[in-house]
């Protein structure tokens, strides 16, 4: 005993003091018997052990870290914007509430990503998100997407089985947001031609008032080019005289829309709302973006039936009818993207299918078929084509290899300027 005592001695020298020795070794040196404990005991006494380290070595890295003037200056800004995001932005989706909240939010600075963007005017909000346009040091040219909040933890895990319809709804939201910004991400590009909005930043902007041990509260935000031009619903004439007048331009914008659905499945995204409104003509060249992908997906396999994880399946709720079959309404595949391109292209053939015509698919078919005997063949070829896209059955429709090889074979009309805007007049104000 008395040589493990001058060992200890030893020891307690070395270390400066005895807070480093376990309990037995502390009784050893004080020549008494260490009492008998138990396992949770010992456990819990370990335990606190390693919390007291973890204080020590982490009190000293936050004193270096102490703000300059600047600093806190720089993060007291960026607290007072995000706090009136989170005052706000879940009531721009009221529209009864959506005159006073824009007075508090137009005029108001979001900084995304070390640039700080000022929101000029209210483009419109969705079941994915509220849309502004922005401008930067005073320059405009840009589009903020901003998501109603939702707690950052359920990005990753699923929704307890009780989960309310509305936390259903802001889960599914807040991932739309994420996978729109991977998204984005991904089909970015230099290219002159690139047929997708340019990407400037996304962030999931947390709440300054944020306490421990509560949800996570999150807004995302995404900042994209805004494109100078109209959405094709607006070149759409109901009769089909889009393709009849200007048969080389539909040409051309089928050509594009078909190229950049495959440069999206490629990159492997998923618009999954392929539709007039979500195709802007450019003013200065007429050429065609792919705009509003709140809805898309990415896919982990390049294979043409390859879904996503179930519960992203479970939580596609948004889609346009027109657009998607019955049968594919909760599936995530290409052949949902082909099916709604193939409607689209229809549309611009033969204009958007009036109420007669959709009680009546014997008379459709009907009315088509004499529309497109006076296009010329080029057209017809596309119009065939269009059929193969718009099969009911996902597994006997046309793969996208084959529609761009189609496609391909066709002439190309490079010099077809794009016609003006169709001017669309409403049938009540037709009637008064």
């Amino acid at each position: 005993m008395a040589r493990e005592q001058r060992e200890l001695k030893v020891t307690r020298q070395q270390v400066g003091g005895t807070e480093l020795l376990s309990p037995s070794e502390q009784a050893a040196l004080a020549g008494e018997q260490e009492p008998k404990r138990s396992n949770w005991e010992r456990y819990a006494q370990r335990a606190w052990q390693y919390a007291q380290r973890i204080i020590e070595y982490v009190r000293p890295a936050q004193e270096r870290t102490t703000l300059t003037p600047a600093q806190q200056e720089r993060k007291q800004r960026l607290e007072s914007e995000r706090r009136v995001l989170f005052q706000h932005v879940d009531n721009i989706f009221d529209e009864q509430k959506r005159p006073d909240v824009l007075k508090q939010l137009l005029g108001a600075n979001i900084t995304i990503q070390g640039k700080t963007y000022s929101l000029d005017r209210f483009v419109g909000a969705g079941g994915y998100g509220a849309v502004f346009g922005a401008s930067l040091d005073g320059k405009p040219g840009y589009i903020i997407k901003l998501s109603q909040t939702f707690d950052r933890d359920y990005l990753n895990k699923p929704l307890p089985p009780d989960a309310s319809e509305a936390q259903q709804g802001s889960v599914t939201r807040a991932r739309s947001a994420v996978v729109e910004i991977s998204s984005l991400h991904h089909l970015d590009s230099d290219e002159p031609d690139h047929p997708f909005p340019h990407y400037y930043g996304g962030a999931l902007l947390p709440d300054p008032d944020h306490k421990p041990f509560t949800p996570d509260r999150r807004i995302a935000a995404i900042v994209m080019e805004e494109i100078d031009g109209a959405d094709l619903n607006n070149f759409i004439q109901p009769e089909g005289e889009l393709a009849r007048d200007n048969p080389e331009v539909v040409l051309n914008w089928v050509r594009q829309l078909v190229e950049a659905v495959a440069q999206m499945h490629e990159q492997r995204v998923l618009h999954l709302d392929l539709k007039p409104d979500n195709v802007m003509v450019q003013h200065a060249d007429g050429r065609l973006r792919l705009v509003d992908f709140g809805a898309a997906q990415r896919t982990k396999f390049r294979d043409k039936e390859t879904n996503l994880p179930e519960w992203t399946q479970k939580k596609m709720v948004l889609f346009t009818p027109t657009y998607v079959t019955d049968a594919e309404r909760n599936q995530v595949t290409i052949a949902r993207d082909i099916y709604s391109l193939g409607v689209v292209i229809e549309q611009l053939l033969y204009g958007k299918p009036s109420a007669e015509q959709l009680n009546d698919a014997l008379k459709l078919q009907s009315d088509r078929a004499e529309l497109l005997g006076k296009l010329p063949e080029y057209l017809q070829t596309v119009g065939e084509l269009a059929k193969k896209m718009t099969v009911q059955d996902p597994t006997q429709r046309i793969d996208m290899a084959a529609v761009q090889q189609t496609i391909a074979d066709l002439p190309t009309f490079e010099d077809a300027v794009a016609p003006a805007e169709a001017v669309l007049v409403d049938e009540e104000e037709k009637v008064a």
